[in-house]
């Protein structure tokens, strides 16, 4: 088999189009060959493998920077129930994952690929590891949970986890999120009895309860601090849905709802890296809604043209901004694109999962997604290039070509 003169536009998420060559004329970055010989130049295998824009700057030009989402091998070890949080450490080293029963929160350590559950740390939650978070420098985990004392923070050194002491004030219930500010001073759990939200600051590993924060109504399914610190949105079960509080020191103050408000009850948050993104995944179509901030005012953005199917129960930015997951009621989850203020579902959107789809969170380094689900394996991790420095490759199956393996030219 010779030069392919296209890709089949079904494969690959539709990295389709590329330049016809006739057989025998000379290869450009970016033609695709499927014969076993080899060839002059560096070729590189059509499998949707993620390699470094930085690396290949001519065939990042030459391909669409369209990612294609491709699941990776399960954990040998899995979660023993029904997984409802995950939260990757920032350099992407750690994944925890939350789940019901015992150990309540598994901790596994990526290299490459492959996810290798770490030993359980000495002490563990007391019940379901309803929501979980690592502090940016990757020093503290902190999960949130069912029962007394509702949360418990873990502090790392090498790949061991240690239980800290309890915080002297605790929250007064069932603790449904957990967010540390990026610079690990402050961890907010929203929680499912009046208060409703604690706010805890950090002294070295001592968490300090700060002045009660009103204005909360109802249970506080997801809290969510801007990068800089200077916001805090918690997502809520009752009217208005969404509520941002600016800081101030150790003062937060409520803004001004924004005009127009979730239809629905308020499940999870997230602020972009920017800071510029806030997106709630809640109850009632449209399942999520996006809002634009300029200085303290948030302005719904239109919705996407493509919606999530069912209620939105975990959402997620990218890194860099440019990608928003959500995760649904059903057995799916799906993957925007943002170019300006406009979010489009990308054409290649992962595979069903299995189960209610709980929770979801991107690596830091741009290249992994992770879905937390009911049925197992309970958490599924697909990866991607969702990052401006990373470029992903055609991935032309195997059958598609048989005997032959297709390669691409890349330098």
């Amino acid at each position: 088999m010779a030069y392919l003169p296209k890709l089949n536009p079904t494969v690959g998420g539709g990295l389709g189009g590329l330049p016809e060559r006739k057989a025998g004329a000379g290869y450009e970055i970016g033609d695709i060959h499927g014969s076993e010989k080899v060839l002059a130049g560096e070729w590189l295998d059509t499998d949707g493998s993620i390699v470094s824009k930085e690396a290949y700057r001519d065939l990042a030009t030459v391909l669409p920077q369209v990612p294609s989402p491709q699941k990776v091998a399960d954990a040998l070890s899995l979660p023993p129930s029904t997984a409802l949080s995950c939260s990757f450490s920032s350099s992407g080293t750690y994944l925890a994952i939350g789940h019901g029963a015992n150990p309540r929160i598994s901790i596994y350590k990526r290299e490459g690929d492959v996810f290798t559950k770490l030993t359980d740390p000495i002490t563990l939650p007391p019940s379901t590891g309803y929501s979980c978070d690592f502090s940016e420098d990757e020093t503290y985990l902190a999960v949130g949970h069912v029962a007394a004392p509702y949360i418990t923070i873990y502090k790392r050194s090498g790949d061991v986890f240690t239980k800290l002491a309890n915080p002297a004030s605790l929250p007064s219930s069932h603790v449904r999120s957990v967010s540390f500010s990026s610079s690990g001073t402050y961890l907010a759990c929203g929680h499912q009895s009046s208060p409703y939200l604690t706010v805890y600051k950090r002294t070295g590993d001592v968490f300090t309860k700060v002045t009660a924060i009103t204005g909360v109504p109802s249970t506080a399914s997801g809290v969510s601090f801007s990068s800089d610190d200077q916001y805090l949105a918690v997502a809520c079960a009752a009217a208005p849905f969404v509520l941002i509080y600016k800081r101030s020191g150790d003062t937060f103050t409520k803004l001004t709802n924004p005009a127009t408000l979730p239809t629905g009850a308020g499940k999870a948050c997230d602020f972009s890296s920017s800071t510029n993104y806030l997106v709630i995944a809640h109850t009632n179509s449209p399942f999520m809604t996006i809002y634009k901030r300029s200085g303290d005012t948030f302005t719904k953005l239109a919705n996407p043209a493509t919606l999530p199917a069912t209620d939105g129960h975990g959402c997620f930015f990218s890194l860099n901004g440019e990608y928003l997951s959500i995760a649904s009621s059903d057995t799916t989850a799906k993957i925007y694109a943002r170019v300006g203020d406009t979010f489009t579902a990308i054409d290649n959107q992962p595979e069903n999962l299995t189960g209610t789809v709980n929770a979801t969170c991107f690596s830091n380094t741009g290249d992994y997604v992770v879905y937390a689900h009911a049925i197992t394996p309970f958490f599924t991790v697909v990866k991607g290039a969702f990052s401006s420095t990373l470029l992903q490759l055609p991935n032309i199956p195997t059958a598609y070509l048989s005997p032959s393996v297709a390669r691409i030219k890349a330098k």
